[in-house]
């Protein structure tokens, strides 16, 4: 086995892997293995398989962290260190983790968040097509409840933003045996993933983001949220 690190210019890339990790691109360590397998001949056959394998930036560890769990091919580039992020990058982050089965989902956008701060990236504001910033945003979200009584909650594909959180329609029990339903659980997720949109863009004539639904049966979960405050400014 042969080993190759890599290294690579600044500025870096920012990545995502498909654990919902971020962090700088700064190397890439190549691995060539040789494997044998057997001809048509009957014979065997050795052959090169070459992996690759991010290293990253991590101020807690000396000299990087190699994402050795992870190959190249299993990331994305978000955007480079220092660039201005579009809404669109932001939403494309999110839809990559939420499709590689990162869980849970709430977790992405804060650590989005602050890799893009301590990369010193700023994220564009969203704007019409007149160019003036859109200040206020209405996200209508759709309910649906799948082979396991799971209710799935997720953002109009339409909305510029990515929301998404499921929970459990029945009735659970505590410990001490009291009755509850796991839609606050949900409400409060989907309340903390707003807030942090709110950390991205700032003060900065950005003003609210509010849900409606077209499902009537899920209005008071969606006035719950509405009225869900987490000190969004």
């Amino acid at each position: 086995m042969e080993t190759q690190l890599v290294r690579l210019d600044a500025p870096y890339n920012l990545i995502c892997n498909n654990r919902g990790k971020i962090a700088l691109h700064i190397a890439t360590l190549i691995i060539v293995d040789k494997k044998e397998r057997s001809n048509t001949a009957g014979g065997e056959v050795t052959y090169p398989v070459v992996k690759s394998y991010p290293v990253v930036s991590d101020k807690s560890k000396l000299g990087g962290e190699t994402w050795i769990n992870t190959e190249l091919d299993d990331c994305m580039v978000i955007c480079g260190a220092g660039d201005e992020v579009s809404l669109q990058d932001v939403k494309r982050v999110m839809t990559f983790c939420h499709n590689h089965g990162v869980y849970p989902i709430k977790q992405i956008p804060r650590a989005l968040f602050m890799a893009l701060k301590n990369s010193n990236c700023t994220i564009a504001l969203p704007k019409d097509k007149d160019g003036n910033v859109i200040q206020d945003y209405v996200v209508n979200l759709t309910f649906t409840i799948d082979n396991e009584a799971n209710c799935i909650v997720m953002g109009d594909s339409k909305s510029p933003f990515f929301f998404y959180d499921c929970y459990y329609v029945s009735v659970c029990y505590d410990e001490d045996g009291n009755e509850y339903y796991q839609d606050k659980y949900a409400i409060k997720s989907l309340a903390e993933m707003r807030h942090i949109y709110y950390l991205m863009f700032g003060a900065k004539g950005f003003k609210s983001i509010s849900f409606t639904t077209d499902n009537a049966d899920f209005q008071e979960f969606v006035d719950q949220l509405n009225k869900t405050k987490l000190h969004d400014k």
